[in-house]
């Protein structure tokens, strides 16, 4: 240990100066140099920060457009002619990746809702698919039935021009503009009644529709609040539920728009004027 401490007496003072200010340099160099590493470190994780959190925007900006064409979608659900894609349970997979608990949580019961109510509705549009079907077929035939009446009444008059007596002829004309006839009334009646049903359940699917998207709309509403609370975006929630209350008033209207077009579209089956038999 002496003759540790002897030789560095020994060393001249002289070095010992280079050996400290060398020392010091490279000590500052790792100063300096820790200070860049926790820099990059700090922005490599600010970045990953970013990158992540515009991950969640892309993905909850696709959410919010898919919910809002399934809500479209429930709205409508009673019109049979509504095309659509279903493309929300991809958003919500990819929801279940990278959400919070709150959003996940906020997500499922979005989700379960959905297809509960969809779940109901499905037999209810199928239904009014298959009453429109049936009214179309009847729709047909009532034409079918009409231009025979009016083939008859043409043959009835032809036969008055001629002022030929034939009574085998005479009677079948008039068992010809009898059948079509009858045929014609009845299928008018049908027609009547027919639409008359299709229109009652036609309004009591639209009205059920309309309740279960505004219930959805809580839960959508549930959703919204927790992702912007993740994204750290402001929300008036009363003025959201402002919006909301007109989009239900202009469902409603839109509900008594498509009854109304229904109506007007089997409207010429039953307006169908039924012509007269004539004095022979």
């Amino acid at each position: 240990m002496n003759s540790v401490a002897g030789y560095f007496r020994q060393i001249p003072i002289g070095i010992w100066v280079a050996i400290i200010g060398a020392a010091g340099i490279i000590f500052g160099a790792v100063i300096a140099w820790l200070g860049v590493w926790l820099q990059l470190r700090h922005d490599s994780k600010e970045r990953e920060r970013e990158r992540q959190m515009s991950l969640r925007r892309d993905v909850y900006l696709k959410a919010a457009e898919e919910i809002g064409n399934k809500l479209a979608l429930l709205v409508n659900f009673y019109d049979t002619n509504q095309s659509y894609s279903d493309k929300v349970a991809q958003v919500f997979q990819q929801i279940y990746m990278i959400g919070n608990d709150e959003i996940l949580k906020a997500t499922i019961e979005l989700n379960d809702y959905f297809n509960k109510a969809f779940g109901e509705l499905a037999p209810e549009r199928q239904e009014i698919g298959l009453l429109e079907q049936n009214l179309n077929t009847l729709g047909k035939f009532t034409q079918k039935f009409s231009r025979e009446l009016d083939k008859s009444v043409e043959e009835m008059k032809q036969y008055n021009l001629q002022g030929i007596v034939d009574e085998r002829k005479w009677n079948i004309i008039q068992s010809n503009y009898e059948f079509a006839d009858k045929r014609l009334g009845e299928n008018l009646d049908k027609l009547d009644v027919d639409l008359n049903r299709l229109l009652k359940h036609i309004g009591e699917v639209a009205c059920y529709c309309i309740r279960r998207a505004v219930q959805a709309d809580e839960l959508v509403t549930a959703f919204i609040i927790v992702v912007r609370k993740e994204l750290k975006t402001p929300f008036d929630e009363e003025a959201y539920r402002r919006i909301l209350k007109v989009s239900h008033e202009k469902a409603k209207d839109d509900v008594a728009t498509y009854v109304s077009s229904v109506s007007s579209k089997y409207e010429k089956y039953l307006d169908v004027d039924k012509p007269k038999e004539e004095e022979t």
